[in-house]
């Protein structure tokens, strides 16, 4: 006599769950998660058992069997709600969510018992046909896929390697069991292969489990309901329950329908699952859910952790238009499809700045002196206006401007505050879903209304530091120009001072018209500028020293006249000759104006491979050193007081850096100046691409 594989394949399981309970009780845990797996896998082994039996070919009767069916089925449910910290025993103490959701599981698995108990002895047997116990069996197995998806969701992070193996175990029991009935309602009969291989399925999936209790040794099992978690969930239930109603509706057509009951049993699921689509994505219906499942399910309305960090995470993500995101972030928090902001502005009024979902008003500034805006000046309360429509004393009848009254349903007036005082408002719109507020509401929009004041207020000020940079780039540009006329002026002043007593000296004459001449080309030069800003400079090959006696020269004009010594052998560069010129007669005419008249200016030049140094050294005044580390080599810093422009040492020092070169500058008050000039030669410059050194090799 052969034994059926049916049989066979339940013995397997029986082994398999009978082994597990024993390990489970050795390991002599004592957490509910691990006595909920204890009575799982016994009444797994017990059911795997009896359908051996009966596979052999014992009488096992029918109530029987499908009581330890459900019966195990619920075991391992309670091990689900074991993990998101569910009793059954303790229902009367937990939280809404938790006592509602295990109410829900545990009644549908009453009803399928009372369902079995009533097509085994009742007198209504023939009212409960196999089809209605096979939905129930359907919907016991989406019941429990839906718990294990939220509780993967809501697992802490360190504890998900120790869920992770019984998760897979569970999904394949609950998908293999979804899989056999929704075959049985199709195909109105259990399919004889899908139940033999059943419990050869459970076995092949128990040492997963034995996983969780290696695991279990390491770290506890645990997860957190949250209001996702419950809300997800209800979707899920309220969808899984429609699309089997649905699938009944059309196998009753199918079933008793006549020629035509296929094509209407297609087009019924067809419909319905458009209708479904349509339902799930609709804002309305999803405000009404979260509306019932806060006031019915928890002790209070809104998860303040996650409501702050989805606050948090949509102002840090926005770039530009931190006004709009200001109203969506208010006006998603109580379901309000849009809103407006006004903001205080340099007068004090409050202008209409930015709305969503509404036209700007084409007259919207609310008066400095407004009775809201002096109300909200002393509290930090938001004005429910149906509230204010039906009995103004609640807000010590305080006139509403009329700007607010003309957005669009004005339902919240909410105040925006910083530590300087108010800033501004936001009216939100009436929601798509009328909701009654109460103090969580209001608490809750004043802790996003700071979060977003702040940001908004930060977002504010970085908008106008670059407006103040931006203008600073105009007064440096204004200041570089007004810097460079006033060295051509000079230039001119000092001609027509010297015009009466050398008017009759032709050298003379020769002179200023060679300087006029330079002045004429600087300020062209100047004005090229103004109208190109971004013209790159004129760069061509020069002779360093050349152009460091012509500056030395015109110079010599001035007293005390500078003095020109060192290795003066022509040196090539490549540069813009007359910015380097104008770099060589400033650091001069500094040294001059700082010197007195019958004091010494050398300059002075040193030659090494790649590198000409020009050393400018005075006896002058000299410079404190904190001015020279901090100060001078910064635009506006001068030690010429108001006659000073403060640029030229900068302008001198950034042309050098373009060039390669650099400027290093050693003083002392009361005992002069030094400034060295390092310029890179043209073979320098030539074999930049692979620079040798940085040092101009020379020992000062």
């Amino acid at each position: 006599m052969s034994i059926p594989f049916g049989a066979v394949s339940h013995l397997l399981g029986t082994l398999a769950y009978l082994i597990l309970a024993i390990f489970f009780i050795r390991s002599r845990y004592a957490r509910h998660t691990d006595h909920a797996l204890i009575t799982a896998c016994t009444l797994t082994a017990i059911w795997s058992l009896l359908i051996a039996l009966q596979q052999i070919g014992l009488a096992i009767p029918f109530e029987a069997r499908y009581s330890l069916e459900v019966i195990h089925n619920a075991a391992w449910m309670r091990v689900l709600f074991s993990l998101l910290g569910i009793r059954v025993r303790d229902l009367s103490q937990q939280s809404g969510a938790r006592r509602q959701l295990a109410l829900g599981v545990y009644g549908l698995i009453l009803v399928m018992l009372a369902a079995g108990a009533l097509r085994a002895y009742g007198s209504a047997s023939h009212y409960i046909s196999a089809q209605l116990l096979i939905v129930c069996h359907l919907a016991l197995s989406l019941m429990g896929l839906i718990l294990l998806e939220q509780v993967w969701t809501n697992v802490r992070g360190f504890n998900r390697s120790g869920t992770k193996f019984l998760g897979i175990a569970l999904a394949g029991f609950f998908i293999y069991d979804g899989a056999l009935y929704t075959d049985a309602m199709m195909q109105n009969a259990i399919s004889p292969v899908l139940w033999d291989a059943r419990g050869a399925i459970h076995a092949l999936l128990s040492p997963l489990i034995g996983l969780t209790l290696i695991n279990a040794k390491r770290q506890p099992l645990g997860v957190q309901i949250s209001r996702e978690f419950v809300f997800r969930g209800t979707v899920m239930v309220l969808a899984g329950l429609y699309l089997i109603f649905v699938a009944l509706a059309a196998w009753l057509v199918q079933a008793y329908g006549t020629g035509w009951s296929d094509t209407a049993a297609v087009f019924i699921m067809a419909i319905a699952t458009v209708a479904l689509l349509l339902v799930a994505t609709s804002a309305r219906m999803r405000a009404r859910i979260q509306i019932f499942l806060g006031k019915h399910f928890f002790d209070y309305k809104y998860d303040y952790r996650d409501e702050w960090l989805k606050a948090t995470r949509q102002l840090s993500l926005v770039e530009e238009d931190m006004d709009s995101a200001v109203i969506n972030v208010l006006a998603q928090t109580v379901s309000s499809p849009g809103g407006m902001l006004w903001l205080m502005n340099e007068k004090g009024h409050f202008d209409a700045r930015r709305a969503v979902n509404q036209p700007l008003p084409r007259h919207g500034t609310i008066d400095a002196d407004a009775d809201i805006l002096v109300y909200f000046q002393e509290r930090d309360w938001i004005v429910n206006l149906e509230e204010y429509e039906h009995d103004p004393t609640r807000y010590h009848l305080m006139e509403i401007p009329e700007p607010i009254w003309a957005s669009q349903d004005p339902w919240l007036i909410i105040p925006l505050h910083t530590p300087e005082g108010l800033i501004g408002l936001v009216v939100l719109q009436k929601p798509i879903v009328e909701q009654a507020l109460n103090w969580e509401n209001y608490d809750l929009l004043r802790i996003v209304a700071r979060q977003a004041t702040s940001y908004l207020a930060l977002y504010n000020a970085q908008q106008a530091l670059t407006s103040a940079r931006q203008f600073e780039a105009v007064s440096q540009a204004s200041a570089f120009l007004v810097h460079d006329l006033k060295t051509i002026i000079a230039q001119l002043s000092l001609l027509l001072k010297n015009a009466e007593r050398h008017k009759s000296n032709p050298a003379f004459i020769d002179d200023m018209l060679k300087t006029t001449s330079h002045a004429v080309q600087k300020m062209s030069r100047i004005v090229e500028q103004v109208r190109k800003p971004v013209q790159q400079e004129h760069r061509r090959e020069v002779d360093i020293i050349r152009i460091l006696r012509e500056a030395v020269t015109e110079a010599a004009k001035r007293q005390p006249a500078p003095e020109l010594s060192g290795e003066l052998r022509p040196a090539l560069t490549v540069a813009d000759a007359g910015q380097l010129k104008s770099v060589f007669t400033h650091i001069i005419t500094n040294a001059q104006d700082a010197t007195p008249k019958d004091g010494e200016i050398q300059v002075s030049v040193k030659q090494s491979p790649g590198w000409v140094v020009v050393f400018i050294q005075d006896n002058g005044k000299g410079m404190d050193p904190d001015f020279v580390q901090n100060e001078l080599f910064r635009p506006f810093a001068s030690t010429k007081g108001v006659s000073g422009m403060g640029i030229g040492v900068y302008q001198s020092k950034a042309f050098l850096s373009r060039m390669g070169g650099d400027m290093e500058v050693s003083s002392e008050v009361g005992v002069g100046s030094i400034f060295t000039l390092k310029i890179p030669t043209r073979s320098r410059l030539a074999h930049q691409a692979s620079p040798q050194t940085d040092s101009a090799g020379v020992k000062y």
